[in-house]
């Protein structure tokens, strides 16, 4: 199973998602993507699970009691620990873990459930009420496993086709090994293969992008 002691993106005191980690098949969601090196992968089987967590959380933070006004100071939060964050492009409370400050008013954070790193003013943080760290956090980081970039990096027309194939979209995935993230050092990222089993013909994405030419196998 997943290893409890393996770390990802700041977390705070959030439980770890259960993951089978012997090459077992098992079904995952793609929320977000930046290329085939960097994106992120969340347990389908908690799909469910999570959709009610977020309506119970825009419930508590909206209308129940934790719409009272709370400021907190920056001596309130702290690099690691888990709030809850108002995102205003969608006006929407996410759980969100603090990766440092940046200065007196403004905060990096992490959205730990759908994968994406954020810039929030401290005006945006509520502390995070304890029933609403139960529910594991939802997004592992993960690249594919067995290929690399046909030149020195992933291109932006490499980058748009690997989002299209798979951003949004529930796959079937294997996971290879832990590694160390060469974005952030201090995170593990998940070497993973893809299946696309929604058709007659199982689609590895891997080979996939081999096929298009933006990738080729790692000679081993």
């Amino acid at each position: 199973m997943f290893p409890s002691n393996s770390t990802f993106p700041s977390t705070g005191d959030l439980p770890s998602p259960d993951l089978p980690m012997d090459g077992t098949y098992f079904d995952v969601n793609i929320p977000s993507a930046v290329n085939p090196w960097n994106f992120f992968i969340q347990p389908y089987k908690d799909g469910k699970e999570l959709k009610q967590w977020m309506l119970n959380l825009q419930e508590y933070y909206n209308t129940g009691p934790g719409s009272k006004k709370y400021q907190l100071t920056l001596n309130d939060v702290k690099p690691g620990e888990c709030y809850v964050a108002l995102h205003h492009p969608d006006n929407t409370w996410y759980r969100a873990c603090v990766n440092q400050t940046i200065d007196n008013d403004s905060i990096s954070a992490f959205f730990v459930d759908y994968g994406q790193y954020v810039v929030l003013n401290l005006k945006q943080l509520k502390p995070l009420h304890s029933k609403f760290k139960k529910l594991p956090f939802q997004v592992l980081k993960a690249r594919l496993s067995g290929i690399t970039p046909v030149g020195q990096k992933w291109s932006v027309d490499d980058c748009r086709i690997f989002q299209e194939l798979v951003v949004g979209k529930q796959f079937v995935c294997t996971i290879k090994e832990i590694g160390r993230d060469i974005l952030h050092d201090n995170d593990n990222v998940l070497s993973v293969f893809l299946i696309d089993t929604s058709t007659n013909v199982d689609i590895q994405i891997h080979r996939l992008l081999i096929r298009k030419g933006i990738a080729v196998p790692i000679k081993t």
